[in-house]
């Protein structure tokens, strides 16, 4: 009897001590935090001198943390805090090397690269335009706007109503039917990515 007992004594201390492993195993580890979204842009190839110059960051994680940047323009200027929509204007032409390293407190960091070239200040920006006709009542505009911009789109309004706009490369000629005779002012509008804006007016007649 005793034998029995020490041997139901003996499974009863082995199921505890198992109980006791199993009851203490240590958590998993977390899965280090990792980047999930990484955008940076420089808005503009080229840009006037004092002309600003949008940079955009935009980072995400998979756990969400804050990235907190630290842009050096390329300049010995050099900004910190929010990663996105930074203008910044340079002061002397050249050619610019930007660069923005991205940190979180988690001990995430990302680096990003652009560049800039900067031409000598040419004023405010303008634009010109002209129109002629090419048909029964088709006409074409023709437009030019200063050198030393980087004019990114423009918009051409034919009349209260019906307008065109796209890239400026795209649209320094193009073309419109009217469906009536009149006489029609014809309003430009060129915008530069850095955010400059440029209007004039033509007028044509049809007959």
């Amino acid at each position: 009897m005793d034998t029995l007992g020490g041997t139901m004594k003996f499974a009863v201390l082995v199921a505890a001590v198992a109980v006791a492993v199993v009851g203490t195993a240590a958590p998993a580890a977390a899965e280090p935090d990792q980047v999930t979204t990484r955008s940076f842009s420089v808005g503009s190839t080229q840009a006037p001198v004092g002309g600003d110059v949008r940079i955009r960051g935009v980072y995400r994680s998979a756990q969400q943390a804050e990235f907190l940047c630290e842009t050096d323009f390329g300049d010995d200027q050099v900004a910190t805090g929010p990663c996105d929509t930074l203008l910044h204007p340079y002061a002397e032409p050249g050619t610019y090397r930007i660069t923005q390293t991205a940190r979180t407190t988690t001990g995430l960091e990302v680096v990003s690269t652009g560049s800039i070239v900067v031409v000598p200040s040419v004023g405010p920006l303008t634009v010109t335009a002209t129109a002629s006709l090419s048909g029964p009542r088709t006409v074409v505009v023709h437009t030019t706007f200063t050198n030393g911009y980087d004019v990114t789109r423009l918009r051409v309004d034919w009349d209260d109503t019906s307008y065109t706009t796209g890239p400026a490369d795209s649209m320094q000629d193009i073309d419109y039917t009217y469906a009536e005779p009149g006489t029609y002012a014809i309003r430009v509008r060129a915008t530069d990515s850095s955010g400059a804006l440029a209007y004039t007016t033509t007028t044509v007649e049809i007959s």
